[in-house]
């Protein structure tokens, strides 16, 4: 597994420059934010309705699946403010369940944004670890904008074709797991 700090090392190499790791944090975040809307992260909590309420998970991004305890029931997503029936529906900070009493148990399974870069040298950056050097070309294309001298506009491109060119590599793995729904988070925690 790659670290921030192992990436900034490997990117201080690439770049041939040294940044400060505020700098890095910066990049690899624009990277992880570029990339939070593709990435594909299942999820599951399980949670108590309390006064019709469950509260969302950090990092929430969309429902997959909200089930009963044993998972023998698929609840409904309502339309917002719906109050007839049983299911739910997402507002704000919140999921609001209907028809379905206080202190019941539910299995959320939903998908998640990649975790913020918490500037902690030994943080692992929450993408499938074969993707991290897409983090580094992020920054490398970002240095190439801040570099003066003769040539950053070739080396900007290379950086730019390189982190498009995983983008895209990226993007259609995230939509094989999507396709395949896994929900349970085992095919994230394989790849990476």
């Amino acid at each position: 597994m790659s670290t921030v700090q192992e990436l900034i090392t490997f990117a201080n190499i690439q770049i041939d420059d040294n940044y400060e790791a505020s700098t890095y944090y910066a990049w690899f975040q624009g990277a992880l934010d570029d990339l939070s809307e593709l990435c594909y992260k299942p999820e599951t909590v399980d949670a108590v309705v309390t006064d019709g309420v469950i509260a969302v998970p950090e990092y929430f991004k969309s429902v997959i699946k909200v089930l009963n305890e044993d998972g023998t029931i698929v609840y409904t997503s309502l339309p917002v403010g719906y109050k007839q029936g049983t299911g739910y529906y997402v507002l704000g900070d919140s999921f609001h369940i209907v028809g379905i009493d206080d202190g019941v148990t539910l299995t959320i399974l939903y998908e998640a944004y990649p975790e913020i870069i918490d500037k902690t040298p030994g943080q692992i950056p929450d993408i499938p670890i074969r993707y991290h050097p897409l983090l580094v070309s992020y920054a490398g294309r970002e240095a190439m904008l801040l570099d003066d001298e003769v040539g950053y506009e070739d080396r900007y491109r290379m950086y730019d074709e390189e982190y498009s060119r995983g983008k895209l590599r990226f993007t259609e793995a995230m939509a094989k797991l999507r396709q395949k729904d896994v929900g349970s988070g085992v095919a994230w925690r394989v790849i990476r």
